[in-house]
């Protein structure tokens, strides 16, 4: 029987187990660039970056476990500032629920309260729902990086998708 399942902000609080939800997705070897997490502190990092840059940064829970998160990351080099990159990943056992739109329109609406000027992500060719989320939410393709990875001995395609806002 599935728990109650939310949507919110994330906090240092977060940490661990928003580290176990990326590990355990990285590991499926098909939707991240990672085949694994980054270190606890190599995450502890990540999130202190995001957050201390008030972008948004959100985790699915599953009673108190996460089975989810988008986060959008600053960039830091001058001239790049005005942009973030998104990332998200969900647990198997809660996809196809809609937690990935409920993701999408918080980090966007997130974004707009900043003013953000862009949000920008790269996603596999192969990972066809999650292109489809993207274009549902204004996402355009702007660039395709042909055969851009190669892993267990097969190419997939890195799509490059930007939204103005």
């Amino acid at each position: 029987m599935a728990g109650v399942i939310k949507v919110r902000p994330a906090t240092m609080r977060d940490l661990k187990g928003y580290h176990a939800c990326f590990d355990a997705v990285a590991r499926e070897r098909i939707h991240l660039g990672m085949v694994a997490a980054p270190s606890l502190k190599g995450s502890r990092g990540w999130m202190r970056l995001v957050l201390d840059a008030r972008c948004p940064f959100f985790v699915v829970t599953q009673d108190r476990r996460i089975v989810g998160w988008c986060d959008a990351g600053p960039r830091v080099m001058e001239g790049f500032r005005h942009t973030v990159g998104l990332g998200m990943g969900l647990l198997p056992e809660v996809r196809g629920r809609g937690l990935g739109a409920r993701l999408m329109r918080k980090a966007i609406a997130h974004c707009r309260r900043r003013r953000i000027e862009k949000i920008e992500l790269q996603v596999y060719a192969s990972n066809r729902p999650a292109r489809a989320l993207y274009r549902k939410f204004g996402f355009r393709q702007e660039g395709r990086r042909v055969r851009g990875r190669k892993l267990d001995g097969k190419y997939d395609d890195i799509i490059l998708m930007g939204k103005l806002l």
